[in-house]
């Protein structure tokens, strides 16, 4: 007579095995509606937190290479919380110096209260950048890197308040300071397609202007400003 029991098997690996499989199936079932829900919550809360953690550290070492560069470069760096106290910074600055021509570049918007606030940018707004003593401008961008002021000029007379006046004062947001040119090589290339503007040019300043052209002596301020103050809007 054939037998018609179902096999078992005796092998003592093979029915751990399975039982094994069995127990962690149903302990998988048993906790993972109690579990599951806290836990990736919790990993992903982690995880943000992480990211933004490092995010903050890279962007705090990116500031600092830039601050460092741009002082080794031969400039002069600020750094302040507000506008406003940039604005106030310069304001006493230009009292103490008897600074009396000032140009400010288009690029510059600053509300008219700050005008009402600083009258004296306001009575020194001219247009001859040539005979200006001092030029106020806003970088889009800072490179780290090499501490790069980075301009991406509309038209020729914001380009000549960069070069012309022997002291530039540069305004440059925290936020827009990157670690290298090549990380907005995409945005340069698009300003310098555009025609809808009268011109469509780039300016990079480091530090303040020096050739060694005359007799291989390094000469500061013949060919642009002998003066270069940075002040960072953190």
């Amino acid at each position: 007579m054939v037998n018609k029991k179902k096999r078992i098997y005796s092998h003592p690996q093979e029915s751990y095995r399975i039982s094994f499989r069995k127990y962690s199936k149903k302990k998988r079932g048993r906790f993972s509606q109690g579990v599951s829900k806290r836990e990736p919550s919790l990993s992903l809360k982690r995880r943000s937190s992480q990211k933004k953690s490092k995010s903050k550290q890279s962007a705090s070492l990116i500031i600092r290479r830039f601050i460092e560069n741009a002082l080794f470069s031969g400039a002069e760096v600020k750094s302040f919380l507000k506008l406003e106290d940039a604005f106030q910074y310069l304001e006493g600055l230009f009292k103490k110096e008897a600074k009396k021509s000032l140009v400010v570049s288009q690029g510059v918007n600053y509300p008219s209260r700050m005008q009402k606030k600083f009258p004296l940018f306001k009575k020194l707004i001219t247009e001859d950048s040539a005979s200006a003593e001092a030029g106020l401008v806003m970088a889009d961008y800072g490179v780290a890197e090499t501490g790069t002021l980075v301009h991406l000029d509309s038209t020729a007379e914001e380009r000549n308040v960069w070069t012309l006046p022997p002291f530039c004062v540069c305004l440059l947001r925290a936020q827009n300071v990157v670690s290298s040119l090549e990380t907005i090589s995409k945005r340069i290339s698009g300003h310098l397609a555009r025609t809808d503007i009268p011109s469509s040019q780039v300016s990079l300043v480091t530090g303040p202007s020096r050739t060694a052209d005359i007799e291989c002596q390094l000469t500061i301020g013949v060919q642009g400003p002998s003066r270069l103050m940075i002040l960072l809007i953190r």
